[in-house]
């Protein structure tokens, strides 16, 4: 989190240009993912915003559906499947476009859920952790906002600099409570770096 508030507010504004909530439920398969496209869906959420928030880590399959650059023979089971041009999570339906219909579906229900500012309906939703609440921060109320830039359990806790068993929803509510007027992201980098020094902490204590 070290670029300038200014280009990241300059990027998120871009990121909400190029994909509106507004046209979110017309979105294809191929816009949400497709090999070697740079301006495709998942590719917004895991590089050009990165900034925003990262999300690396893990496989490709936290978006659901993917397309795949690997096209050698896979064999589909009860937990992924497989088609010579996407994966896909088992439990979003039995081909592509099954699954991209469902992933799609709770994408637009996270994105209207945040944009209302009902973070505990994001936390129901039926995609990952660090997926849905980037998706909650990009389509939260730029105005109002209820979301930080900070996705993983793990370091929202932390970033309250005490011990917390608290849920993603609570712990941004109490984070963004204590804001008062600064900016969203420099509080946002404050947070992290406080986080990141609870954690330092409670390791050399253990």
């Amino acid at each position: 989190m070290n670029e300038p508030v200014e280009e990241r507010e300059a990027l998120w504004d871009k990121f909400l240009q190029r994909w509106p909530l507004e046209s979110l439920a017309g979105m294809t398969l191929e816009q949400y993912s497709r090999t070697g496209d740079q301006d495709c869906f998942v590719y917004w959420l895991e590089l050009l915003t990165e900034s925003l928030g990262s999300i690396w880590g893990g496989s490709a399959f936290k978006f659901g559906v993917y397309s795949r650059r690997d096209q050698s023979e896979r064999v589909s089971d009860s937990e992924r499947s497989y088609s010579t041009d996407y994966a896909w999570y088992s439990q979003y339906g039995a081909t592509a476009e099954e699954a991209f219909a469902q992933v799609l579906g709770q994408i637009v229900f996270i994105a209207q859920a945040a944009r209302s500012g009902d973070l505990d309906a994001v936390e129901q939703a039926r995609l990952g952790p660090a997926l849905k609440w980037k998706l909650a921060f990009l389509y939260q109320d730029p105005d109002q906002p209820c979301v930080l830039p900070i996705y993983g359990l793990r370091f929202l806790r932390a970033a309250t600099n005490q011990p917390s068993a608290l849920a993603a929803p609570a712990l941004q509510r109490e984070l963004l409570a204590a804001r008062g007027e600064q900016n969203l992201f420099a509080y946002a980098d404050t947070c992290w770096t406080t986080a990141l020094a609870w954690i330092k902490t409670q390791a050399v204590g253990e």
